[in-house]
């Protein structure tokens, strides 16, 4: 049986401590009717199926996140010292992971949190534009070779990423939360 992975985390402002606990599996696996005041499962599969009905929509939706990406990234480039331009990118960054694990697209979540991680600890992303690029470059390489599951290639990049940002941002005074592995459920 697969365990929970636990995230310990601190909020960089309060100091407070607290756990992010990522289950192992998906929640509408678990849940099932008990009757009377049960859990009514209509609407977790109603959705499922949504998704499912809809997802020959993700590759385009993919495609659309990835292009803003490459057009923030183009912005940035253009003018580092920019707050607007490093804010469109971070924005156009989390738009790609949060839409890799909405498309069930593992390796572009994966790929993309280091990137939001370098983006958001650092108070000047200009010096770091080169590991942004690497980053971005991943996303878009996977997208060309149409590798959305995880697997050994995409675990390599995500953890040589995330070597490569936690050193970065070492000095921040702002922690990122333990390393995982990319196919945990933390990614």
């Amino acid at each position: 049986m697969e365990k929970a992975v636990v995230t310990e985390m601190q909020d960089p402002k309060s100091g407070a401590k607290y756990q992010l606990i990522h289950p192992p599996n998906q929640p509408h696996t678990r849940v099932t009717s008990t009757g009377t005041g049960g859990i009514d499962t209509g609407g977790i599969n109603a959705a499922d199926k949504a998704v499912q009905q809809h997802s020959h929509e993700f590759s385009g939706w993919i495609d659309d996140w990835l292009d803003a990406l490459l057009a923030a990234l183009e912005r940035f480039r253009a003018d580092p010292d920019n707050p607007l331009a490093a804010e469109l990118l971070t924005a156009a960054a989390h738009e790609v992971k949060g839409g890799g694990t909405m498309a069930n697209a593992p390796a572009l979540t994966a790929l993309a949190n280091p990137l939001c991680d370098l983006l958001e600890r650092v108070e000047n992303a200009a010096p770091h534009l080169d590991l942004i690029e690497i980053g971005v470059g991943a996303l878009d390489a996977a997208r060309r070779e149409n590798r959305y599951d995880l697997d050994e290639k995409i675990d390599t990049v995500v953890t040589a990423l995330d070597s490569e940002t936690r050193k970065r941002t070492a000095g921040s005074g702002k922690k990122l939360p333990p390393a995982q592995a990319a196919g945990s459920a933390g990614v």
